[in-house]
């Protein structure tokens, strides 16, 4: 009976606090148009309070992937345009690992009885837990990488599978690594291609000169390679499994 009443309060308290961001739509804040119109803002503040900002920034990213409120992207774009490498590139993985942990240990605790029997005997599970059984570590950088499944998924869906907070955490964090070079060095190029000119007044010439200054194709490319190395990884365990 107690753990009843603490899941329904805790149920209760993600849900009064996830209605009143949407109440008062904070996703809206979290749109390319509100932070190109508060850039400088942001900008000046960074200049004056460099740590304070960074400490923000993640308690922000955090709330945001913990409460699934759309906006993860646009804050990783963000990382990008406000600070620079790796700094971006941390700071977004750290916000974006602990409010994925977040969600996993409250799933995780508090449905992990009856709703994982029920996942469980789903059939569209049973590939997730195959993959699971046969590799976690593996199987769960495969779930960050490949979009496939959506981010919010994949933070609850392990925890009612199984597997440990420690191998969650560590295939979250070196997961999302890729991406979040990507995402932070398309900000970073958004933001020197608005720097240099307004949007309405963008060239194929200007963006390729842009391109070249920042490390872009670097990063996609990185990312490409990371995702094929690990899906070609996978394939020679399901390989070796059948021998």
């Amino acid at each position: 009976l107690d753990r009843m009443k603490k899941q329904l309060t805790i149920i209760t308290a993600y849900l009064l606090i996830w209605a009143t961001c949407y109440y008062y739509n904070v996703h809206t804040y979290f749109t390319l148009p509100y932070l190109k119109l508060h850039l400088n803002y942001l900008h000046g503040f960074i200049s004056a309070n460099y740590y304070t900002s960074i400490l923000l920034y993640i308690g922000t990213y955090m709330v945001v992937v913990g409460l699934s409120i759309p906006g993860a992207t646009i804050l990783t774009l963000a990382g990008g345009m406000l600070y620079d490498q790796p700094v971006a590139t941390v700071v977004a993985m750290l916000g974006a690992t602990l409010g994925a942990t977040c969600m996993f240990v409250v799933s995780s605790s508090l449905f992990y009885g009856w709703l994982s029997v029920k996942m469980k005997n789903h059939p569209k599970t049973s590939k997730i837990e195959k993959g699971l059984k046969r590799n976690q570590f593996l199987y769960m950088m495969l779930m960050r990488l490949v979009p496939i499944f959506p981010f919010w998924f994949v933070n609850i869906m392990p925890g009612l599978l199984g597997v440990p907070l420690t191998t969650f955490v560590s295939t979250t964090f070196l997961g999302i690594f890729p991406g979040s070079i990507v995402y932070t060095e398309v900000g970073k190029t958004v933001s020197m291609l608005l720097q240099k000119t307004d949007v309405d007044e963008l060239s194929l010439g200007l963006v390729l000169t842009v391109l070249k200054e920042s490390n872009l194709l670097v990063a996609v490319v990185f990312l490409g390679v990371w995702i094929l190395l690990l899906t070609q990884l996978n394939k020679y365990i399901k390989n070796k499994e059948r021998l």
